[in-house]
């Protein structure tokens, strides 16, 4: 279940519907206007909303740039009282709460999550993972706090040209230190917290992928690709990529640059720390995050495609980035190609095209799903970085 802090809950309205526990996984909630402009694939609303989220964040991240895990305080949740990390500014909330801790045979089971929100532009998003064996003599606001410094330290570090690998290191150490004297051995729980919240980080502010991207490690282009299921029935998995040119950041192996990533079914249903169920208008969607770079950054672009797939269906999704001419983009189902490279290597959508939709037909008891793909930009952005949604089953609120 989401368990939000009291400082957040007010920007939502509350409901005494039943909740289900939602699957771990990384989701964001919505203003209704923002789904709206997505159905309506309003690129200039959408980017626009999506800037002011960063503008929002930014002053978060930058403190974290600073300060590294001291931008973290530790304060106390007044509905339950309990205790959680917390980094606000006048724009931005960022946090970690211990949602809930069990101790199972002599060991703790654990779930975690990492959460911001943007005051101005109202999005929120969340990131949840559920951690086992831990020590029995962990408690809830050492995981906590554990994750917040594994966010302070790694953004700090990546924020400072520090590779993946280097940050992730860095965050291990912060997050240790004080800890073996307890016989709290945090080694695998560090490395799990990191990989869940790095799509998290990475989405909050674009910003953020340039300074590591393109100024520390000096490539020309950057692309991050960032797709959403919407469905409240049907779970998708991104299972395949396909690079042109192209280099896989947040991976510590260059030969296993890709990570599979499940997009859970999701709810707009979030409960609070005092157990009051809020169903929200803000809708929500479950996600994943993927940025690459030119490998060669001598007069070449990039491109990437990704194939997601759920019990019945195929989808192909690709963009790419060229040297000179406008970037370009398409969305194809399984009878577009019998593979994804051979999809990648075929046909694009017409020139100038920023957004499409694609029909996918109903299947068993499913509807038809509709695939929204937009792109704020197909060329002239200064920071070399550019952005493309992909929107599984993103549909009007009945």
């Amino acid at each position: 279940m989401f368990l939000l802090p009291d400082i957040v809950k007010n920007a939502l309205s509350s409901s005494a519907e039943p909740t289900e526990t939602p699957a771990d996984g990384h989701y964001w909630y919505f203003p209704a206007d923002i789904k709206q402009a997505i159905l309506d694939q309003n690129t200039s609303k959408v980017r626009k909303a999506k800037q002011k989220h960063a503008d929002d964040l930014k002053p978060n991240l930058d403190l974290m740039g600073k300060k590294g895990s001291d931008a973290y305080v530790t304060v106390t949740n007044e509905s339950n009282k309990q205790q959680y990390q917390l980094c606000e500014t006048d724009t931005g909330i960022m946090w970690t709460y211990t949602i809930d801790i069990q101790h199972i045979d002599a060991k703790v089971k654990a779930t975690v999550a990492v959460g911001s929100f943007s005051k101005t532009a109202k999005i929120l998003g969340i990131s949840t993972t559920t951690l086992t064996n831990l020590p029995s003599q962990i408690a809830d606001l050492t995981i906590s706090t554990i994750a917040a410094k594994v966010v302070g330290t790694f953004v700090a570090q990546r924020l400072g040209g520090a590779i993946y690998t280097a940050a992730l290191a860095a965050a291990e150490t912060a997050a240790t230190a004080g800890l073996e004297a307890a016989g709290v051995m945090v080694s695998e729980l560090v490395v799990t917290i990191a990989s869940f919240v790095t799509g998290l980080i990475a989405f909050i502010i674009v910003g953020l992928v340039v300074y590591f991207v393109l100024s520390a490690i000096h490539k020309s282009f950057g692309l991050q690709v960032n797709v959403y299921n919407w469905s409240t029935t049907e779970e998708w998995d991104i299972v395949e990529w396909y690079g042109d040119n192209a280099d896989m950041q947040d991976t510590e192996k260059k030969s296993e640059p890709f990570k599979p990533a499940n997009l859970p079914a999701v709810t707009n249903k979030i409960t609070l720390p005092d157990k009051t169920t809020v169903t929200s208008d803000d809708l929500a969607a479950s996600y994943a995050t993927y940025t690459v770079v030119n490998d060669n950054n001598w007069m070449e672009g990039v491109g990437i495609g990704l194939k997601a797939v759920s019990n019945t269906t195929v989808i192909y999704m690709k963009y790419v980035i060229h040297w000179r001419v406008d970037n370009e983009l398409n969305l194809g189902s399984a009878a577009s190609a019998e593979s994804l490279e051979k999809f990648y290597k075929g046909p694009w959508a017409k020139a100038d095209t920023m957004s499409m939709k694609l029909e996918l037909s109903a299947s068993g008891s499913l509807g038809a799903t509709p695939i929204i793909a937009l792109t704020p930009a197909l060329s002239g952005e200064s920071s070399h970085m550019y952005s493309y949604d992909v929107h599984i089953d993103a549909t009007a609120k009945q």
